[in-house]
């Protein structure tokens, strides 16, 4: 069926929403702003959607609300949609991670929503947030000064050593002398940017981007005398003193990791932390778990805890607009884990911690593709079944004879084991350890080098664990390393998920790495086909009549194009979910 004709029919079928009366409009406003929103709207927001059902445009109601003054939208219905599929129970009930946090960052930031699929992309929290509530003894002097003696200074290094300094990178400081002089070229009461070498050495910039880039001043006297380097204590943005406490009077809003600032407050001792429930007219402390780790007031973004997100979460109500994207690859924490994921294997939400803690854990990681098959194609491995597909790639750990008989493997086996076997070795480096208090997500791509001792088929080893049950069927496919195949794309009847080249020229039979597999299968028709479909059962509550799937498929096309009649909104990229979701409620209110 055309395009042109199903608008036609579309149009038709919704002319009675161009009749419709003021009071069923403004019903059908409050109806939509709910199950969307998960809250009631507000009156302004209602009345504007309401005229927009009355324009006919329940489209532009949809994406009014999602972009109204609620972030209900993004907290709760669009992390609901996705929740499950980060659990390898699939249940909904969890807390933030990085795998919800990232979905809800691209689409809250009007991103290509299949980039979740194969890009190196993390999102989290943003480190420039600010505004986190302190208290200070009111008795504390704002600046501090630390001595040193000429000893300290080392005229070899460039350095000046006092002991547990606690400085950071690009901190302003200014040196004074007691009688005597300052080491050259220093000159007092100016501000000089540290370099820190290690917790008790230092070296001195003369500006800010020379203590980015690491250029020293060079030091070609100690100076004589005592010197004394001082620092500020605090950066006050405002004030407020809150009721009790007679030690803690003073409550001062500080920004965070600013480089050349002074905000030092959240790291001194003295600090106390306002617990909200005995005063809630004070914010809580976003705690840092690391002052030094640059990665914003949430803690560390870590491979081996959820500490991060619980907290975001938590303790930042509008935390949908605090988010900020990242490069996957270089933000972990390289803590307790073999090495950092190489980009070849970088493969969006499928590669972060929480699908790693689904996928990964034990198992043969054949779990990998099964659940990004249900979480992103709506399809479970039996309805991706494919007789027709080559076995060369179904591993040893596969009985080629259950009970003896070849025909039970035939049967019930080699459909899906083929395709399924023949993709999933690009998830070869992966591991999910839960030996720890959170579990911890490994890579260790020098894991499957060489053939297989018997030691190596140790079960539960790292990632030898694709070596297990390696003599059920000798013959079987080995994996020594992370290359893959998709035999789904040669013929059979998953040609029909609509395997489309990717725009880097990725071939779709063969590769290396999960980010390859992930550009391939972000790019297939399919991903958008399931898109549209899981955001039809959520708005309409049920699933499509026959006419309306037709129309499902049409917005799924668009939905890779963009929707340029909503660009008011931002929704004319390609790939924007905000706008597909708003597309799709057009299709079922009204005709509820």
């Amino acid at each position: 069926m055309s395009r042109l004709l199903l608008v036609m029919m579309f149009s038709l079928q919704s002319s009675a929403i161009l009749a419709i009366s003021e009071e069923a409009a403004m019903d059908q406003a409050n109806r939509l702003a709910q199950r969307l929103l998960g809250v009631p709207p507000s009156s302004s927001l209602l009345e504007a959607m309401k005229n927009d059902i009355m324009a006919g445009k329940t489209d532009l109601a949809a994406i009014r609300a999602i972009r109204g003054e609620s972030l209900g939208f993004f907290k709760s219905t669009l992390v609901n949609m996705f929740n499950k599929y980060g659990t390898q129970e699939l249940i909904n009930d969890v807390e933030l991670t990085d795998f919800t946090a990232t979905i809800v960052g691209l689409a809250y930031n009007n991103m290509a929503f299949n980039r979740l699929m194969y890009d190196d992309v993390i999102y989290t929290g943003d480190d420039k947030l600010g505004e986190y509530y302190v208290f200070r003894n009111l008795g504390m002097t704002e600046f501090t000064q630390v001595s040193f003696d000429p000893a300290d200074v080392s005229i070899a290094t460039d350095s000046i050593m006092i002991s547990g300094h606690g400085l950071r990178l690009g901190e302003k400081v200014r040196f004074f002398a007691s009688g005597g002089s300052l080491p050259a070229p220093i000159v007092a009461d100016t501000d000089h940017f540290i370099i820190p070498v290690d917790v008790n050495n230092f070296k001195v910039a003369s500006n800010l981007n020379n203590a980015i880039s690491g250029t020293a001043r060079d030091i070609t006297d100690a100076g004589t005398g005592t010197h004394a380097l001082e620092y500020r204590q605090e950066f006050i943005k405002n004030n407020y003193t809150p009721s009790g406490g007679s030690e803690l009077k003073t409550v001062r809003r500080l920004n965070f990791n600013q480089l050349g600032d002074y905000p030092r407050q959240y790291r001194n001792a003295d600090a106390s932390v306002i617990d909200p429930a005995a005063n809630p007219k004070v914010e809580p402390l976003l705690r840092l778990q690391n002052a030094t780790s640059g990665n914003g007031p949430y803690g560390d973004i870590r491979y081996d805890d959820n500490i991060h997100y619980r907290n975001l979460e938590t303790r930042v109500s509008n935390w949908p607009e605090r988010l900020q994207a990242r490069t996957q690859s270089k933000l972990y924490s390289t803590v307790n884990y073999s090495s950092k994921v190489d980009n070849e294997d970088i493969m969006g939400v499928i590669t972060s911690r929480q699908m790693g803690r689904a996928n990964f854990a034990a198992g043969t990681n054949r779990r990998g593709l099964a659940n990004s098959m249900r979480a992103f194609y709506c399809s479970e491995m039996n309805q991706l079944q494919d007789a027709s597909a080559p076995d060369v790639r179904v591993r040893r750990d596969i009985d080629r004879a259950p009970g003896g008989d070849h025909s039970v493997f035939e049967t019930n086996c080699r459909s899906c084991h083929a395709g399924m076997d023949g993709m999933a070795g690009a998830f070869a480096f992966f591991n999910f350890d839960v030996s720890s208090n959170e579990g911890i997500l490994r890579y260790n791509k020098n894991g499957l080098d060489g053939q297989p001792t018997e030691q190596d088929f140790s079960a539960g080893t790292n990632q030898k664990k694709q070596w297990r049950q390696n003599n059920m069927f000798p013959a079987g496919h080995l994996i020594k390393n992370n290359t893959w195949f998709n035999f789904w794309s040669s013929g059979g009847p998953n040609v029909a998920l609509g395997w489309r080249l990717p725009d880097g020229g990725q071939s779709l039979t063969e590769g290396t790495g999960a980010h390859a597999l992930g550009e391939v299968l972000a790019n297939a028709e399919a991903f958008s086909d399931c898109m549209a479909n899981r955001a039809f059962e959520r708005v309409c509550l049920r699933v499509p009549t026959p006419f309306e799937s037709l129309l499902v498929k049409q917005m799924a096309r668009d939905f890779e194009s963009g929707f340029d009649d909503l660009s008011e909104f931002g929704a004319n990229t390609e790939y924007n979910f905000v706008g597909l979701i708003s597309k799709i409620s057009a299709i079922c209110f009204g005709n509820e």
